[in-house]
């Protein structure tokens, strides 16, 4: 019996050995392809990382079919060895043909463009050759096809006009001038890149050596295209370190425009076309920040809207240990003087960027950057992105290559490379480099995958779809090698062979595919700079036919259009490049492959869309713009993960003097802005009637009108805010009220208790019902004592008088949490009013109200950096429901029911200053999130405990300090950072459920609840961003204020940005509806103010 059994498991065994793997990709060895290029790289003396900064950059991927027999064949450029052609024989069978074909390369070859540049039928071959001193020859390669059925070719660059030896990283052609032929774009970088990261004036001008060139087809001579630099009159003039182009109608007027991809401190380039034979870079107008060592880049459709979106690659790792090996001191202050003059560079930071196209505004593309929110922001040392989809599911997903030969941003090396004086001959300091680039570390990394699930939801499929080898891959391209319909992976890697992965889809999977192949005109025979949209079942899939994507690298001319599991396409319409169109409907499953012929296409019909979007900016009505201090928080704690002194300004609305028009009341700012009274005028204008006086001296945190001796007028309550002054400063933090006469003339009352507290939220309601107001002041925060929970304040109304009874009747309050905003709401209809609290570091809360005394619920486990909340009846029930204001999920901060961002806090150097720490999951264990500086700044001790970065990267959180140590710590805990509603269920409990991912872009600090659209349902206007995080993080701006249309069930719809009329982009505090719900406010941080005009016209909604 035990030798059946082993038999069996032997067959088993063996049965498994040859079954063939199960996962979407299999990688095809070099024996069955004849596919053997390996980019050798072999450093010297003269040539290595150190003098040459682009030297373990790698190579590209050329796709084309060179002998016309239907099949796809490969190019690869090398650096130090020659590129290779390997012709395509059927069944991942490959040959070798480059000595043959005339291929045989000797100069350092960056990016491949397969392109017909004479339009003869046949593909040729554009390179893109480096620049060093060491280098002889430096210009760039053009391969004429010979038209033979053995393909060869002839070098002809000077005869075209394209032997350019510009220190070229790659090109892309395109007809820009829209002349009917192809011009070319060549993306530039610098042979000077020393120090690449030195803060320094931006060059604008066209001076620079790393400015990109523009070549413009000037027609036939001796029978072939001519091109002419023509960079200088078309406005391509901004220096830049480029990595990767993409090029793409990201503002869909049908004209091609050009996103440069550039590293280190030079800010990318979004040349947009402005249809005259000229560019206008419009980053800073399109994108609110993008990647600081900007790598290979990408453009498509990848959320079904028709708009074309970007993803952008950095370094930022996903692993701990690698994250803190590689990141240095949060430096706030040098991140927003780069930005200014006279430096002028835009804002980047070092991960992953998601650019999602929301639309246009004054004809300029808006993007916002959505990577930590899609969970795709964090690859490591990535070089080429492809945007494509890899299981025709009909989502574009996201192929990354990945790996670094030598890992010279490792900050232990780089103190040590610095430690090592170079002195001597110059032959003695080049022996010294060499010798220590060889004890540099290599970084072999995995490649990603990232399957798209929709709404912006990526599930890392790197190891399940079998693309997760470990290797130095730089260019990568997508071809359907096997003509089997799916799209198959080809990997361009460095001291190993290219990696060729055959896509099984259509083995695996019943998803279907239609492949386009174009015959263009004659003066751009492939078609380039087509645009496709197909239809099925209501759903758009769009595509551009652009070849030259990724990294270094040029697609297959043909485009595969995934259909998933549909029967056929029910309608596809091809845009040409001239505006021409042709429509097929109706196409099945029997069709495979489909040819879009230019001479069928017609004219289009011009039509005019009316936009008549909801809201509608107004000028000149209200000219407010809030200042804040420049005081830095980053300073006085060095382990902050956010300043505390910029959540103003504060604001308030009533009828102040008696004319029945809504009057408002703005906090001031800690040496900014006073605090300012605004009378509203019949003409829907607003004047200053009143400043108080000493608001410049305290950061106003809290502004609320309300009748507080029952006069019948409107008084004014502020609360002391930040923490710019010390808590002893007790005068900043004083309370005040001022009373009203009832026609706007406000007076300082002395009727307050005196109170020392930093709040952010005063409410105002009476919770022992004897018909007067009573106020709730909401503790904030403690300055220099983050995250020490401050007190918060019930405050009896004693005939206009008040009295602190906090003991009384809610001594929880002495040390409830970190309060950023309540609402009144009477949650059991009992008549009397309860509290809904939410904070910093609290779960929802609630003070119940037990006739005019206060018992506590907190729901579990939803502790969060709760923002704000508001109540209203969100599924007709009848009870009023709950929006709250969170985080978000576009944030370095990603928190669940186990996995919670962790804080420690104690005086742990004993010092007389609270030291706050904090932690983060990743992969499952707890970490530190702070670079080793910055905790160092916090706590000198750390500077001896861990002297090198790789010993501090492998320390757990809870053991950075000894049981000892953490006697008496404050610990705090967030698990819930997603912005949320939460229903009533009618039992005094509420049930948590979470807003679209349009909601999820950035923190939430205003929600406006209304019937926009008169349908009986509550919908809701949110605004948010914050700008004043730690450098790393950065500035959270993806949104431009969010408006959700109620179904009346607890359902949303996402208005689009188009539609909406919002563009909220700046650091929006509070917005508030004033005219009876007709005029919007909006205000920010240290920004200007805002107003918007609700229309009046229901057709908006309709769209």
């Amino acid at each position: 019996m035990k030798f059946l059994l082993t038999i069996s498991i032997l067959i088993a065994f063996l049965s498994g050995c040859g079954h063939k793997s199960d996962k979407l990709f299999e990688k095809v060895s070099s024996s069955a392809t004849n596919i053997d290029f390996i980019n050798s790289l072999k450093a010297n003396e003269k040539l290595n990382a150190f003098t040459f900064t682009n030297f373990y950059n790698g190579g590209g991927v050329g796709i084309g079919d060179f002998n016309n027999d239907g099949l796809e064949d490969v190019f690869f450029t090398g650096n130090q060895a020659s590129c290779e052609l390997y012709l395509n024989k059927g069944n991942f069978k490959f040959e070798k043909v480059t000595k043959t074909a005339g291929l045989t390369t000797n100069r350092w070859c960056n990016g491949v463009s397969v392109v017909d540049i004479n339009n003869d039928g046949w593909d040729d071959l554009y390179i893109s050759v480096a620049y060093h001193p060491t280098m002889s020859e430096t210009r760039n390669l053009l391969f004429i096809n010979q038209k033979t059925k053995n393909p060869t070719f002839k070098e002809q660059a000077a005869a075209y006009g394209l032997d350019d030896a510009g220190y070229t990283t790659q090109a892309a052609f395109l007809d820009y001038d829209t002349d009917g032929d192809l011009d070319v774009f060549l993306l530039s970088t610098s042979p000077d890149t020393q120090n690449p990261s030195y803060l320094r004036p931006r060059v604008d001008d066209g001076s620079h050596p790393s400015t990109s060139k523009l070549f413009q087809n000037n027609g036939l001579v001796d029978g072939h295209p001519v091109f002419k630099d023509v960079s200088k009159e078309a406005g391509i003039l901004y220096e830049g370190l480029g990595l990767g182009v993409v090029v793409s109608d990201y503002n869909n007027d049908n004209l091609p425009d050009i996103y440069c991809s550039n590293d280190f401190l030079s800010s990318d380039v979004l040349y947009q076309n402005n249809g005259n034979g000229t560019f206008t870079n419009v980053l800073k107008e399109a994108m609110p920040h993008t990647a600081m060592s900007g790598m290979g880049v990408d453009a498509a459709d990848i959320n079904q809207d028709g708009k074309v979106d970007i993803f952008q690659l950095d370094m930022l790792p996903e692993e701990n240990e690698r994250q803190k090996q590689m990141l240095g001191k949060h430096d706030y202050d040098k991140k927003e003087m780069s930005i200014k003059p006279p430096y002028n560079f835009q804002l980047q930071y070092m991960r992953n960027m998601l650019q999602v196209n929301l639309g246009n505004r004054g004809g300029i593309p808006q993007f916002s950057e959505n990577g930590l929110l899609a969970g795709v922001a964090k690859t490591d040392w990535s070089w080429s992105t492809l945007l494509c989809d890899l299981d025709n599911d009909r989502l574009k997903d996201i192929f990354i290559s990945n790996g670094y030969r030598k890992n010279v941003t490792d900050l232990d090396f780089i103190s040590y490379y610095r430690s090592q004086g170079m002195f001597g001959s110059n032959e003695a300091r080049e022996e010294n480099r060499l010798k220590l680039l060889e004890k540099v570390p290599e970084i072999q990394l995995k490649n990603y995958a990232y399957r798209n699930k929709n709404n912006l939801d990526f599930e890392n499929v790197s190891d399940t779809w079998g693309l997760d080898e470990l290797s130095y891959a730089n260019g990568s391209a997508v071809a359907d090698l096997d003509n089997d319909g799916d799209l198959d992976l080809i990997v361009n890697n460095i001291d190993s062979e290219a990696s060729i992965f055959r896509n099984n889809t259509e083995k695996q999977t019943q998803n279907q595919s239609l492949k386009i192949q174009f015959i263009g005109q004659k003066s751009n025979i492939n078609g380039i700079g087509a645009k496709v949209s197909a239809w099925i079942n209501g759903e758009q899939l769009y595509f551009e036919h652009f070849p030259v994507r990724g990294y270094l690298s040029s697609m297959s001319k043909n485009i595969v259009i995934g259909k998933g599991n549909a029967k056929r396409i029910d309608s596809l319409i091809v845009t040409w490049p001239d505006g021409k169109v042709q429509k097929k409907v109706n196409i099945d499953n029997s069709i495979k492959t489909l040819t879009l012929n230019y001479a069928d296409a017609k004219e289009r019909v011009k039509q005019h869309f009316k936009t008549n979007p909801i809201f509608q900016l107004v000028e000149n009505v209200f000219d407010y713009e809030h200042k804040e201090s420049n005081f830095n928080d980053f300073n006085e704690l060095a382990t902050l993960h956010k300043m505390l002194s910029r959540f103003g300004p504060a604001v308030t609305k009533a009828d102040v003097n008696g004319d029945s028009l809504e009057d408002i009341a703005i906090g001031g700012a800690y040496m900014g802005n006073e605090t300012q009274i605004y009378t509203q005028t019949k003409q829907g204008k607003f004047e200053k009637i009143m400043e108080i006086p000493t608001s410049k001296y305290i950061e106003v945190g809290a502004i609320h009108f309300f009748d507080a001796d029952q006069d019948g007028d409107k008084d004014l309550i502020l609360a002391g805010g930040g923490c710019e002054r010390p808590m002893e400063t007790a005068e900043a933090f004083q309370p005040q009220l001022w009373k009203n006469d009832g026609k706007g003339k406000f007076t300082l009352a002395n009727d307050l208790p005196k109170l020392n507290v930093s709040s952010h939220v005063v409410e105002t309601f009476d919770f022992d019902n004897d018909a007067d107001l009573d106020i709730f002041i909401g503790g904030r925060i403690i300055p220099n004592q983050y995250p020490t929970n401050p007190k918060s304040y019930i405050l009896r109304n004693d005939k206009g008088k008040f009295t602190d009874i906090t003991q009384q009747v809610a001594p929880f309050l002495q040390n409830l949490g970190m309060v950023c905003d309540a609402v009144v709401i009477d949650i059991d209809k009992d008549n009397f009013k309860e509290l809904v609290l939410v904070g910093e570091w609290m779960p929802l809360t609630i003070l119940k109200n037990n006739r005019g005394k206060f018992s506590l619920q907190q729901k579990e486990h939803t502790e969060g950096w709760w923002n704000k909340v508001q109540a209203a009846d969100i599924n007709n029930d009848g009870l009023l429901d709950l929006v709250l204001g969170n985080e978000g999920k576009n944030s370095f901060y990603q928190a669940n029911a186990q996995e919670p961002v962790t804080l420690l806090a104690k005086d742990f150097d004993s010092n007389g200053r609270i030291d706050p720490i904090m932690g983060q999951y990743i992969k499952g264990k707890l970490y530190p999130i702070h670079p080793r500086e910055n905790l160092n700044l916090q706590i000198n001790s750390f500077r001896k405990k861990y002297t090198t970065y790789k010993d501090y990267s492998s320390v757990i959180f809870d053991d950075l300090f000894s049981e000892t140590e953490k006697d008496g710590v404050i610990r705090k805990e967030a698990y819930e950072l997603t912005s949320s509603i939460a229903i009533n269920n009618g039992k005094g409990d509420f049930n948590l459920a979470k807003l679209p991912w349009q909601a999820q872009q950035s923190p939430i600090f205003s929600i406006i609840t209304e019937d926009f659209n008169h349908d009986g349902n509550i919908d809701l206007l949110l605004g948010g961003n914050f700008f004043a995080n730690e450098a790393h993080q950065g500035r959270q701006d993806a949104s431009r204020g969010t408006i959700l249309l109620g179904d009346g069930k607890g359902g949303f719809s996402v208005v689009n940005y188009e539609t909406s009329g919002l563009n909220l982009i700046s650091d929006v505090r509070n917005a508030i509806f004033i005219n009876k719900s007709k005029t919007l406010l909006v205000l920010a941080n240290s920004g200007k103010s805002q107003i918007y005009k609700l229309s009046s016209s229901a057709e908006v909604f309709k769209k």
